[in-house]
């Protein structure tokens, strides 16, 4: 929806049973939360479902109907003082901490640190935390992980946020605070949660620092042999200081960059749709669309093939997401869908190409 977030929070509708004018009737009742994302008027649309309508005994025929539920519009209030805070949320309770990995202060140039952000709250889904910010510095580079996210049918969210710091230089640094805001129902004022910032000394690397000469005496044939022996074992030990390590660092670097970049989260989902689990591959999907999405608002499968594709590509999505849905086991086949998706891509990297080229408007953004 435009504005806002629906999250179905029950796996299976509630059943229903009601006798009117001395027949028995059966029925289901689906709930959806409602998030609003923006202050202002929210339309929710009209929405048309088929119903398949049977009778108990004889041969009688199915018949199928149409009913469509209301549209509705309702007003979304903005808090007073949060005309200008991107992603907020209300709630009646907002906890927030961080941990560090390693928890330590002393770095080398190409180590890694990893830092991790755990938020919770009451009566909101996970899915309506903006995901945070994390900006990359001179003397360090982020690459952040796909969020976990954790919706509880007691309507307790969790969210887990991670980010890897790859240090660039030496010298003493700061990594900065994090700030969460959200309205507090309670109090109907601004909360701020506040996750301090880590101060660091990070040393020169040890290809930078060199290796120290050593001095060999005098020669004499009786030693030449001893002396060769020695000269081995000291270059071998030059050789492992000046390249052992920083060689380690710099593969787990390369790597940590291939794991988190466009291309790998794109080629897990068509790792997973080829193996015809549609489950597997929703959730690679949506973790690639997150990894390329720059609005304010999640990221949404229907509004990029809309963008993207085409009405064949909307018919695959919306099979993906029967299938992953599905209670019972089913056969899905995801070939189609890797192939209107690959093209779906290719559109999305011209469009980026040429909005880098001539703009800097967001790459995909639901607004």
């Amino acid at each position: 929806m435009s504005g806002a977030i629906v999250v179905r929070m029950e796996t299976q509708g509630v059943r229903l049973n009601e006798t009117i004018d001395g027949a028995a009737y059966t029925g289901q009742r689906y709930e959806l939360l409602l998030f609003p994302q923006r202050g202002g008027e929210i339309s929710v649309p009209a929405t048309t479902v088929d119903i398949e309508i049977s009778q108990w005994g004889g041969n009688t025929q199915k018949q199928a109907v149409q009913k469509t539920a209301p549209a509705l519009t309702f007003t979304a209030r903005t808090p007073p003082g949060a005309e200008k805070i991107r992603g907020l949320i209300s709630t009646q309770r907002l906890s927030a901490d961080q941990t560090w990995q390693p928890d330590t202060s002393d770095f080398s140039v190409g180590d890694t640190l990893e830092r991790r952000i755990t938020f919770s709250a009451d009566n909101v889904s996970a899915m309506a935390f903006t995901p945070l910010m994390f900006e990359s510095a001179e003397a360090f580079a982020v690459y952040p992980k796909p969020p976990e996210v954790v919706d509880r049918y007691d309507l307790t969210a969790r969210r887990v946020e991670s980010v890897t710091y790859v240090f660039k230089r030496a010298g003493q640094m700061e990594i900065p605070a994090v700030i969460i805001t959200c309205w507090d129902l309670n109090r109907e004022a601004l909360q701020e949660t506040v996750l301090s910032s880590h101060t660091l000394n990070v040393a020169p690397s040890a290809a930078a620092q060199g290796a120290r000469s050593t001095a060999i005496g005098d020669v004499t044939p009786n030693s030449r042999m001893w002396i060769y022996g020695v000269a081995i074992i000291l270059l071998a030990t030059v050789l492992a200081i000046l390249f052992g390590k920083p060689l380690q660092r710099r593969w787990r670097t390369w790597r940590s960059q291939r794991q988190q970049s466009e291309k790998a989260f794109f080629g897990r989902f068509v790792n997973a749709a080829r193996k015809g689990n549609p489950a597997e591959a929703l959730g690679a999907l949506m973790r690639w669309l997150d990894r390329i999405h720059d609005g304010e608002q999640a990221a949404r499968l229907d509004r990029f093939v809309q963008s993207f594709s085409n009405d064949q590509g909307k018919n695959a999505a919306d099979a993906l997401i029967r299938a992953a849905d599905s209670r019972a086991p089913v056969t899905w086949q995801g070939g189609d869908l890797v192939n209107l998706m690959t093209h779906a891509r290719r559109r999305w990297m011209d469009r980026r190409q040429s909005l880098e080229k001539g703009s800097h408007l967001p790459l995909f953004n639901p607004q």
